[in-house]
């Protein structure tokens, strides 16, 4: 798949020679669909068909695939215009993040930037009402997720949404009550993460958007500290969508600065580098400064672009069980494991949607170990007891794992 991998990358810097493709188009195509593409390898390379040689079965895919995704894109937005609207007349302030925001106001066609699902980011003293609402349309939710509102003085932790919304025929959504941030970074306040956002219309309903400097660092934080690049390569491409569609209203002194804060420098640099060397795009100049990448024992950036298109065992996985894949001791690992299986009352109570003082906190416990042991047993006993034979799913885990540790500094 590496020539696919090659050729899928010279089709999205819009490169290439006749013939280029003639060997694998198939692959290309599947590659492309695999990382959410397809529209803008059509995009990139439609003025060039007849002189690349594409065949007229390939060109057909690539169209029917651009199309789709503009006619889908345009019935995402049609709900979205709806469930919107519901959010202002019940008076709950809402951001719409990443795809919803980008396909319709950054990217230049909404048929260019597919979504799987829509994600919005409440307050989290709204986060009940939302929930609520939400049920209210007909959506409903299949795990266990807090739903309840907090109370001002409680923790907001940093790692955690609720479950994701569904209903027939409609569209998957996902509810924030916080940008998803590693425990170990800097905390992000939240209420200046709101007092920094912009007025918008999405699907012709009035919404708000992160400012430029936040909606960057979170889609740099996104694909890297969050999830180590397993991510696609659509999300890579928003970067430069992104820092090309802001460049004159982004403040880089404010978006330093506040990567800084954030403890997102690293991320941040190491993002820019793999959309460079991938997509053959040049940050601006005001984008420069000073700063570069520490030292580090490893390629980083190879490492990043590799991970890219690898998947590993812990695939899906909450964001510490990677860690047991790291060098830390049996005794160590097994205090992850613990304190996983274990967490305090609460953060038992913000899981559950209960007082962390309720009589019901305790009898939860067992719940929530029969829910891991169901879904990481056996990785999790592998990589205890670090076992040699574990296949190559897992060295990707454990190199994931290393690169998201060098990322955040630890």
């Amino acid at each position: 798949m590496t020539g696919a991998r090659e050729r899928l990358l010279q089709g999205l810097r819009g490169e290439g020679e006749q013939g280029l493709f003639e060997a694998d188009w198939d692959e290309v195509i599947e590659l492309a669909q695999k990382h959410g593409v397809t529209p803008m390898l059509h995009r990139n390379l439609k003025a060039r068909y007849a002189e690349l040689g594409v065949p007229e079965p390939i060109r057909t895919r690539l169209r029917d695939t651009y199309r789709a995704t503009g006619i889908r894109n345009t019935q995402i937005f049609a709900q979205l215009n709806g469930i919107l609207k519901g959010f202002r007349a019940a008076g709950i302030d809402v951001v719409v993040l990443k795809g919803g925001h980008l396909a319709e106001l950054v990217y230049e066609e909404v048929a260019l930037r597919p979504m799987a699902d829509v994600d919005l980011l409440v307050r989290p003293g709204d986060l009940r009402a939302a929930t609520q609402l939400l049920r209210s349309m007909g959506y409903e939710q299949s795990g266990h997720e807090a739903t309840r509102e907090r109370a001002p003085q409680e923790p907001i932790p940093q790692n955690m949404e609720v479950d994701a919304f569904r209903k027939p025929g409609g569209l998957l959504l996902d509810l924030h009550y916080a940008i998803i941030i590693p425990k170990h970074m800097e905390k992000v306040e939240i209420a200046e993460l709101w007092g920094r956002a912009q007025a918008v219309r999405i699907g012709g309903a009035e919404a708000q958007v992160l400012s430029p400097e936040d909606l960057l660092l979170h889609l740099c934080i996104h694909a890297a500290a969050n999830h180590g690049f397993e991510v696609t390569l659509l999300h890579l491409c928003d970067i430069p969508v992104v820092v090309d569609g802001y460049r004159d209203r982004i403040d880089w002194a404010v978006f330093w600065s506040r990567a800084q804060a954030w403890g997102a420098e690293r991320s941040v640099l190491v993002t820019l580098a793999v959309a460079e060397r991938l997509l053959g795009w040049h940050r601006p100049t005001e984008i420069a400064r000073g700063a570069s990448l520490p030292p580090a024992p490893f390629d980083v950036v190879a490492l990043a672009e590799r991970l890219l298109f690898e998947k590993g065992a812990a695939f899906g996985m909450s964001a510490n069980l990677p860690r047991l894949w790291g060098d830390a001791s049996v005794v160590e690992k097994a205090r992850l494991v613990l304190d996983r299986a274990f967490p305090s009352r609460e953060e038992m109570g913000f899981t559950y949607g209960l007082p962390a003082r309720s009589w019901k906190v305790p009898m939860l416990y067992p719940v929530r170990l029969g829910q891991l042991l169901a879904r990481y047993a056996e990785p999790v006993m592998r990589a205890v007891a670090g076992r040699g034979e574990a296949d190559g799913s897992l060295d990707v885990t454990k190199e994931r794992s290393r690169l998201i540790e060098w990322l955040v500094g630890r």
